[in-house]
């Protein structure tokens, strides 16, 4: 009787070792996963929150228009954070330009944010430049930092000077608001 109970004691600890390791394999996993999708080590968000206040900014454009917090204070308006070297940045291309091609007329017209490599702007500069106004530079833009958005891309529709909606691609906006962008 004892040496089944020291059996089946053994059997038990080694079950709840095991158990804890998967426990710490499953932990590590998320970590590593969390932090492709977050761009970085911690778990701080990646995406401005519904609510979100737009800090200050200063901006200007390609065609040499100043933007800044103002510009979000009026009516529901698409703003993109794009990055080269960014795979889903480069394949979300064609569909955010026909995205922001296709917006209601009278809407006010989208900002993409794109930064990286000058020679590899090049490319989003044209193609997103006929249908909004781009803001390009080598780091993120202030704008960035001061929402929260550590991954690209980042999709996000503000109005009356905060974030209504934001995700990682058009999908992401369709299924918030199916209005919000045509689709």
């Amino acid at each position: 009787m004892i040496a089944l109970l020291w059996t089946i004691s053994v059997l038990s600890f080694a079950c709840a070792l095991a158990a804890l390791g998967v426990s710490l394999l499953v932990a590590r996993r998320y970590r590593r996963l969390h932090s492709l999708v977050t761009g970085g080590p911690g778990f701080g968000p990646a995406l401005p929150g519904a609510g979100t206040g737009v800090p200050p900014f200063d901006a200007v454009t390609t065609e040499g228009v100043r933007l800044d917090r103002a510009d979000l204070d009026g009516p529901e308006r698409v703003v993109a954070f794009l990055k080269t070297g960014c795979e889903p940045c480069r394949d979300l291309l064609p569909e955010l330009r026909q995205a922001l091609k296709d917006l209601p007329a009278g809407s006010p017209r989208p900002i993409v944010m794109v930064s990286g490599a000058a020679r590899e702007r090049a490319g989003y500069v044209a193609a997103l430049a006929p249908v909004a106004h781009v803001v390009e530079s080598d780091e993120p833009h202030a704008l960035a930092g001061g929402l929260g958005v550590t991954a690209f891309p980042v999709l996000l529709v503000a109005g009356e000077g905060v974030v209504r909606r934001s995700g990682v691609g058009l999908a992401a906006l369709h299924r918030r608001n199916p209005a919000a962008l045509p689709g």
